[in-house]
């Protein structure tokens, strides 16, 4: 191999490590660290955990031997040199492709027939490139921009995107998992912003933000700001273990229970309140708290309390607010403005959408 072409191989297989390293480690860190946690988890029955960076560094350096090794075997250069990371992208799939039920069936799935069939093709492939490989060292030009980097790259990025495709990509569940863990951390307040600006939700994130709230206090305050799913049985932990329908992972569900326990006026109170039923959540209310024109109530009380004041024509409790009767005023204006209920749902979720009665009206 004469000087240009030692030069061009060896910018290429640079290249091609830097952008595997990166992405690997990024990809791990960023993404998929709590869907790893789990399976550790759930495969070490609770008796080891995850650590991010740890975790990170350790499996991209364990890949990126295996990549080495791969290349001492194969001895792919040129335009085929970027199939040698293909065994270690692979397990990286592998690694991150636990489903969502994967703590009631830890099974590999269709990987089983699967992962046989995919290695057979790529060592065809391999083969195949030995054989052709005087033919493909013939290039012209060298460096970054040459069309050897280039198909590269383009073999590199497509098997990026095969890893995105075939790993665990369920935003709900990537959310679950990253409130279970910053909870298991001590970190309420982060596990509260995962996912909250997001639709994206089911019985379990709703059961865990329900949680977290209740530990800080703001059960009351700001669960409506989240997308609920299935009402006041989701919110209200079952006294169960983690085989109970949507229960924790990581986290235990008995601490789920005692924080109900404590906090159980309040989850009663939301529980109503998700169900639509503010005729028996006033009923309640009225046993639980001090309710008065001029009383401290957390939002979401103030706001229903409203509502059933507008709504009820015999009741247990009058309540008026001028802040809130002025806002819930504009809110019935702004449905009045618009016949369709599509259109009137987007004029009032811009002003209204953390409130409950955009949750009442529309959710």
């Amino acid at each position: 191999m004469n000087k240009p072409q030692q030069h061009s191989t060896a910018v290429v297989k640079t290249v091609c490590a830097i952008v595997f390293l990166l992405f690997t480690f990024l990809y791990l860190y960023y993404y998929q660290a709590d869907i790893i946690a789990m399976t550790q988890h759930v495969l070490s029955h609770g008796k080891t955990h995850y650590n991010r960076l740890v975790g990170a560094l350790l499996i991209t350096l364990v890949l990126w031997l295996l990549q080495l090794g791969v290349y001492a075997l194969t001895r792919l250069e040129w335009r085929g040199h970027a199939l040698t990371y293909f065994p270690s992208l692979l397990a990286l799939t592998f690694l991150t492709s636990a489903g969502t039920h994967f703590h009631n069936h830890p099974s590999i799935g269709p990987w089983l027939w699967a992962l046989p069939l995919v290695i057979l093709f790529w060592l065809a492939l391999v083969w195949v490139l030995r054989q052709i490989e005087d033919i493909l060292t013939e290039e012209r030009g060298t460096g970054l921009f040459s069309r050897l980097m280039w198909v590269n790259m383009l073999t590199m990025f497509i098997m990026f995107l095969m890893v995105a495709l075939f790993s665990n990509r369920d935003d709900t569940f990537h959310y679950r998992m990253n409130v279970e863990s910053r909870l298991l951390r001590g970190d309420t307040d982060g596990a509260l912003q995962v996912g909250k600006q997001s639709l994206a939700a089911d019985e379990s994130l709703t059961r865990l933000r329900g949680y977290a709230l209740s530990k800080k206090h703001q059960l009351g305050e700001h669960l409506f700001e989240y997308n609920i799913v299935g009402g006041s049985k989701a919110l209200i932990p079952p006294r169960g273990d983690s085989t109970s329908v949507a229960a924790t992972i990581m986290l235990p569900w008995q601490e789920l229970y005692k924080q109900y326990l404590r906090d159980k006026k309040d989850y009663d109170l939301c529980g109503y309140l998700a169900d639509k039923d503010i005729d028996k959540f006033a009923r309640t209310l009225v046993k639980c708290y001090e309710v008065s024109d001029s009383a401290h109530l957390p939002k979401h009380y103030r706001e229903a309390l409203t509502l059933y004041t507008r709504q009820r024509s015999h009741r247990v409790v009058d309540y008026h607010n001028a802040v809130m009767e002025a806002d819930f005023a504009d809110l019935l204006k702004l449905q009045r403005e618009h016949h369709d209920k599509r259109s009137s749902k987007n004029a009032v979720h811009d002003t209204y959408a953390n409130t409950y009665w955009y949750y009442y009206f529309y959710r």
